[in-house]
């Protein structure tokens, strides 16, 4: 195929593949309805200085990904395709980025197949068609390390790359803040020690030129957050950085190990594929100079650093997807060129793992014959695409197996990428399907006909499981007892202007004040029997209750 057709052919499968129902379903709490809402709030309110969360400082975060989102909202509107078209974008691009890194540092043919193996892996491609910040954050961070890879290299764009390496780090830490600097300085660090050219390549990088020009990207918000909140630093720094990184005091709380065990699991199957495997190894040990060490070298960093984190959340591996992708892809090339003139021990090794793979879908879809518990708890919308994505499995190892057997290695590989881009679809309704449990949108539904203008609408202590419900009701909602990861706002001036406390939520129901009110079953239940028995229920499921003081029939 000619070469100026591959960049076309490549954005034609990621367009499929990042887009494919893209808005079907609603939004998933905690994350996407949080995220969603400081974005809406910012342009309802106007004010896109101060992230805030239900009308309360929301400092945890810079504001890159909210500005992102609220530009698509302002161009698109409020839907859930416009939030999650701003990490599929960006997902979408670190395709690109990493098509065009390796045509120029290895060539087109490897570059077409280490973009196509990026963009069919299963978990690069969920996690950036989900509305979190790790697909943004992941796309500056590697475009800096491609950047200063190809700033190293002997030409006279030089200066070029290394301001686009401080320009994508500036943007990076106004994404996720100064996770980034540090995690650039190990990984460059570490490898430029292992090269032992540190101090070479630190006096033509002209650090001072590069801090200014990240300074002259971040600076301006960061100053003027800090003038109109005080708070600003103890929030973002030293509780959501360094009190995360450091204390077990915080969610996700996981092993040290978690995430090398992880990280296999977001290449499965590849790693199943032992050969090319070892032609990807032999690469690094001959060629100390190429990309290979490199990424391997920054890929190694970032799985220790943040295997020293006690907070652990798989996303956070999102910048190793494209680097490691880079020298399997490589490995497959290889033995592409040199084929394998006989059956070795690692390709039985494959053979046997294939048979294994085939052995456990068949096992989980005759398993409700046999025990029908486990079925019942899948949501029936998610049945269908499970046996799809099974069934893929099944006849991708079948075949797989008759390549191996016959070294077919190109089309093995096709086989393979084939049937990762066919898992992936079904799993936007698999998720719908699983989804009813973690969004409102059914109940904002319900509310919606309901609501008169006077009519005031509430959400009952933790927030967090009804993010989205302001979002789906495009109306104001007031919080009652501040609860959750807004805790520490109580003692703020505007957090008192949308919030109340208990004591004044109980005495406006007791008051029949015509209001709603969004609360888990359990925090209902724990409701005084007086404040309880004023309040009917409207619509509800086995986690949640909308309640009101003014019962369904006369509503």
């Amino acid at each position: 195929m000619k070469s100026k057709f591959l960049p076309a052919l490549l954005i034609s499968l990621c367009l499929f593949l990042f887009f494919f129902r893209l808005g079907d379903r609603p939004l998933r709490n905690p994350d996407e309805g949080r995220y969603a809402e400081v974005a809406r709030e910012m342009v309802t309110s106007g004010n896109w200085i101060e992230p805030t969360l239900y009308g309360v400082d929301y400092l945890k975060k810079p504001p890159l990904f909210y500005w992102l989102i609220a530009l698509s909202f302002k161009g698109l509107g409020f839907t859930e395709f416009a939030a999650r078209l701003v990490p599929t974008l960006f997902g979408l691009l670190g395709v690109l980025g990493t098509f065009f890194f390796v045509r120029k540092t290895t060539g087109e043919k490897e570059a077409w197949m280490a973009s196509a193996l990026l963009a069919t892996n299963v978990w690069y491609l969920q996690v950036s068609r989900y509305l979190v910040i790790d697909a943004v954050f992941s796309f500056f961070l590697v475009a800096c390390l491609y950047l200063f890879f190809l700033a190293m290299q002997p030409g006279v764009y030089k200066k070029v790359f290394y301001g686009l390496f401080y320009l994508s780090m500036g943007l990076a830490m106004l994404t996720k803040g100064p996770t980034a600097p540090v995690v650039l300085v190990l990984c460059l660090g570490s490898y430029l020690v292992l090269r032992r050219r540190f101090w070479e390549v630190f006096r033509e990088a002209e650090p001072v030129l590069g801090l200014a020009l990240v300074g002259l990207v971040t600076a301006p918000w960061f100053v003027l957050i800090s003038s109109r909140k005080p708070e600003f630093f103890s929030v973002f720094l030293l509780q959501e950085h360094f009190q995360r990184f450091s204390s077990k005091g915080f969610e996700h709380q996981e092993p040290f190990y978690y995430y090398f065990a992880a990280l296999p699991l977001m290449f499965f199957p590849w790693g199943l594929f032992l050969k090319p495997l070892e032609k990807a190894v032999g690469l690094v040990k001959k060629n100390a100079s190429s990309p290979d060490l490199y990424l391997l070298v920054c890929a190694a960093t970032l799985v220790l650093f943040y295997s020293l984190s006690s907070s652990k959340l798989p996303t956070y591996m999102l910048p190793c997807i494209p680097l490691l992708s880079i020298p399997l892809a490589k490995g497959w090339a290889r033995l592409m060129e040199e084929g394998s003139p006989k059956t070795s021990r690692t390709t039985l090794l494959s053979v046997v793992s294939l048979v294994l793979l085939m052995a456990a879908c068949l096992a989980v879809v005759v398993a409700p014959a046999y025990s029908k518990d486990w079925f019942r708890r899948l949501p029936e919308e998610a049945r269908p695409g499970l046996f799809a994505i099974l069934l893929s499995f099944f006849s991708t190892s079948f075949l797989a197996m008759l390549f191996l057997s016959r070294r077919q290695w190109q089309r093995l590989f096709i086989t393979i990428t084939l049937c990762l881009g066919l898992v992936s679809l079904p799993v936007s309704s698999m998720m719908r399907g699983m989804n009813r449990d973690y969004t409102t949108c059914h109940f904002a539904q319900v509310l919606k006909p309901l609501l008169g203008p006077d009519d005031k609408v509430y959400i009952y202590e933790h927030p967090g499981a009804f993010y989205d419900f302001a979002f789906y009701l495009d109306r104001p909602v007031k919080l009652v007892g501040l609860g959750g990861e807004l805790e520490i706002s109580k003692t703020d001036e505007k957090a008192r202007e949308h919030s109340l406390d208990f004591e004044e939520f109980f005495e406006q129901v007791r008051s029949n004040i015509s209001l709603y009110c969004l609360m888990r079953r359990s925090d209902f239940d724990g409701l005084p029997q007086d404040v309880r028995s004023a309040l009917h229920a409207l619509h509800e499921d086995h986690r949640k209750v909308l309640t009101s003081t003014v019962s369904i029939n006369n509503s």
